[in-house]
């Protein structure tokens, strides 16, 4: 897997419900302690409170933007490089079942995914998310940046054993 900014909004974009579900959470046990006060108690203003309650409320709202931009660079892509991508990230697949499936052999579905991961590229560049822009939108929110940090180790997508 390419090691940029389009591939760790592919990954994260799997990964939005979670990531909203635990900024909720964030949020909410933040809202809860305000109740009684809890956060004086423990030490904490009202206004960094509000602040962080504030953050968290920007991050879903950049990961809601980022989910509109993939999206809408899965959409414009053709039907067979998106299901690659689609198959392989959001599904799980193995790069053997790919292969499997599209009756192609396994270098060949390799090589399928590669050129769907730079047409992902290209689809999201075209719609202004460079990746520049995409660096500093959205690696600033803790769930991207740790995506960003496992997909530069390398190990995030290997290929299975079956």
């Amino acid at each position: 897997m390419l090691k940029n900014w389009s591939n760790t909004l592919l990954v994260a974009f799997s990964r939005t419900p979670k990531m909203l579900a635990e900024l909720d959470h964030a949020f909410n046990s933040r809202l809860k302690s305000t109740f009684g006060s809890i956060h004086l108690k423990n030490g904490i203003t009202t206004e960094q409170i509000i602040g962080e309650m504030l953050r968290i409320n920007y991050f879903k709202c950049k990961i809601c933007e980022m989910r509109e931009a993939v999206e809408a660079a899965l959409g414009s892509m053709d039907e067979s490089s998106r299901g690659y991508l689609t198959d392989r990230v959001l599904k799980g697949r193995t790069f053997r079942e790919l292969a499997l499936s599209r009756g192609v052999s396994l270098r060949t579905a390799f090589r399928r995914f590669e050129a769907a991961e730079l047409a992902l590229t290209r689809a999201l560049r075209r719609s202004g998310y460079t990746e520049e822009r995409m660096r500093r939108e959205f690696g600033e929110i803790p769930q991207l940046a740790a995506v960003a940090e496992r997909l530069e180790d390398g190990n995030y997508f290997t290929v299975r054993a079956e």
